[in-house]
């Protein structure tokens, strides 16, 4: 196509030319910002999002963690009541298990007629009845010989008949 239009216009169609691709490319940079200025705001608006979630997730474990706080305080308190009455246990001597080893210590000719315990100090106060003068002398000899059995008394009256010999023992426990 040949162009015929005098020089005057065709600088000014140049001119208007330039002025589109001018316009054009300025309106081109302008919306490119407006996208980068929306997408600035867009990310800024989901990581405000995802500050308020963190922070509410660290509220949570904090909570959470001040329960299991209280709850390990309430555990300790109960474990040291535990182990206060596992001490208090421990220091204690049952009376059934010395009765049990009473009981296997007795011969058969023996009867108890009294039986004392005194936790505070482990002595053991007994009174009974002997069937034979032999079953005497062997409940001295057991009672002497336990290991767990200390300063062992047994009296035995002046007078001694022949059958149903009353005595009365006395002796420490080893803790």
């Amino acid at each position: 196509m040949i162009n015929l239009l005098p020089p005057q216009y065709k600088q000014k169609i140049k001119e208007a030319k330039k002025i589109r691709i001018a316009f054009n490319f300025g309106l081109l940079v302008i919306i490119c910002l407006i996208i980068f200025w929306l997408s600035l705001v867009l990310i800024n608006s989901r990581i405000d999002d995802m500050k308020e979630v963190q922070i509410l997730l660290v509220d949570t474990e904090k909570t959470k963690i001040k329960q299991l706080d209280e709850i390990k305080g309430k555990i300790n308190t109960i474990n040291g009541m535990i182990s206060e009455m596992n001490a208090f246990y421990n220091s204690q001597m049952a009376v059934s298990d010395i009765l049990i080893q009473l009981s296997n210590v007795l011969n058969r000719e023996a009867e108890l007629n009294n039986f004392s315990f005194n936790k505070g100090d482990g002595k053991v106060v007994m009174s009974g009845t002997v069937k034979t003068l032999k079953g005497l002398n062997d409940l001295k000899e057991i009672l002497n010989s336990q290991n767990n059995f200390r300063n062992v008394n047994l009296v035995i009256p002046s007078y001694i008949p022949k059958e149903d010999i009353s005595f009365k023992a006395d002796f420490f426990i080893k803790k």
